[in-house]
Order: structure tokens, then C-alpha cells, then sequence
């Protein structure tokens, strides 16, 4: 699953995804943005998604934080939620399941999988 194509399938639900391709430029994004959500992987091209995770919520982000990640061992789930991630969601994954994890860490006037 690449950034695009999650990009791809938030846009079918009406929730606007910046990519990062790395953790430096996940950073700047989110400084520059201040998003709603974040959804990271746990393998980025300069570090761990899961380093980025705790590093933000010790620097205070409060945002949900989605983690998606082909590791689908219990171990993995349990490292992500213990680095302060909100869910997990294990790839490769269908539009709807998507909606379904990412509308419920939304504000409720943002997209609910009942709307669409």
C-alpha cells in the first residue's frame, strides 16, 4: 500500500491526506497543517513511524494517531498503541475499513461511515 494510493482512498471519502515520505517531512507537514488525524506507517524511508509517534505525544500532539503497517504480529499492535497510537490498522486494507477506523477518530462534522 503506498501513500498515494491511501491519499487516493481518503479522498473517495471525503477526507483531504497529505503524503510525508519521510519522518523530517511528516514533521514539517504537521507544523505547517495542524491536522486532524494522522496516519503513519511504521517503516518511513529516514526512521520509525513508531519513534515519531511517542516523540510527538511527548512534544504534546493530542491529535488521533493511526498507524498502518503490514506487521500484524500482536506484539506490533501492542509497541504502537504503547507509543501513544489511537488504533492500528494492518494492510493491505479496503477503502471501507479505512473509512470505518478514520471516521471514528474524527469530529463528528467531519465524515462518518454512515454519511456516504
Amino acid at each position: 500500500m503506498t501513500r498515494r494510493t491511501l491519499c487516493r482512498m481518503l479522498e473517495r471519502i471525503e477526507c483531504k491526506g497529505v503524503e510525508a515520505e519521510s519522518i523530517e517531512q511528516a514533521q514539517e507537514l504537521y507544523d505547517a497543517s495542524s491536522p486532524d488525524l494522522i496516519v503513519l506507517d511504521i517503516q518511513l524511508r529516514d526512521g520509525d513511524g513508531l519513534a515519531q509517534c511517542t516523540a510527538w505525544r511527548e512534544a504534546g500532539v493530542t491529535v488521533p494517531i493511526v498507524i498502518c503497517s503490514s506487521h500484524n504480529e500482536r506484539e506490533t499492535v501492542h509497541r504502537a498503541i504503547k507509543a501513544g497510537a489511537t488504533d492500528f490498522i494492518i494492510k493491505p486494507f479496503q477503502t471501507h475499513d479505512v473509512k470505518e477506523r478514520i471516521a471514528g477518530h474524527l469530529p463528528k462534522s467531519d465524515i462518518h461511515p454512515e454519511q456516504k
